[in-house]
């Protein structure tokens, strides 16, 4: 299934996660796309360290930018509004052979998505994420739960580029983050974007996407049924 929750704080949505995570492994839930977007929080990977905060804790919590730990893979991210975050919840074995292959296909999703907004966007061997001549546009960093799968990917659809400056965005230093809005001076439709990410993590994994509302979800989600793909 996929869930839109719109607006949700980083701590609100790692709990729903975890509380995921355990329904998935005892087959209470299918695999479950979480769509949101999240107020202004930097999170530490778990090879992040102080040195990939560039200003003083003091300053951020001035700022209004919430610091938390995350125990995904990779170092130190920037979540914020105008930012689409798809937490996935699913059986890797699944989906994917293994954890890099997994993170290949969440790549492809979003080059593809991207694609049909009018922009070119690709994989570097060198860097996970998509990226763009602007510099990187999407962050992946995910984690894996007795199989399954936490955390995902954020898209920079036009969030405030200005809050990567105050850490060493996943340890790019100088390669730079770019967004949508800055590489085409225009903006997406954050919640119409995630739908069609949603589709095209149906067309990479081969899930059957079925688009609509579910019982007990919020209005205008969509379902995602745990069938393998042709």
């Amino acid at each position: 299934m996929v869930l839109e929750l719109g607006h949700i704080g980083y701590p609100e949505a790692w709990a729903l996660q975890q509380q995921l995570v355990e329904r998935r492994l005892a087959d209470a839930i299918p695999d479950t796309l979480l769509l949101l977007e999240h107020s202004p929080v930097i999170t530490l990977g778990r090879r992040a360290g102080g040195q990939d905060l560039l200003v003083p804790r003091e300053r951020l919590e001035a700022l209004g930018i919430a610091v938390h730990r995350s125990s995904r893979g990779g170092l130190a991210t920037y979540h914020g509004p105008g930012q689409l975050v798809v937490y996935v919840i699913a059986r890797l074995r699944e989906l994917a052979p293994n954890v890099p292959a997994f993170v290949h296909g969440l790549e492809e999703i979003v080059v593809r998505a991207l694609a049909e907004a009018g922009l070119e966007a690709w994989r570097e061997a060198a860097h996970p994420g998509v990226w763009t001549r602007g510099g990187k546009i999407a962050a992946i960093g995910v984690a894996l739960y007795r199989g399954i799968t936490l955390h995902g990917l954020a898209v920079n659809l036009q969030p405030d580029l200005g809050h990567f400056g105050l850490i060493n965005p996943c340890g790019l230093g100088d390669l730079g983050v770019t967004s949508y809005r800055q590489a085409t001076g225009r903006e997406l439709d954050l919640s119409a974007f995630g739908r069609q990410v949603a589709l095209h993590f149906g067309q990479v994994f081969g899930r059957q996407i079925g688009l609509g509302e579910r019982p007990g979800a919020r209005r205008g989600a969509a379902a995602l049924k745990g069938e393998p793909g042709r």
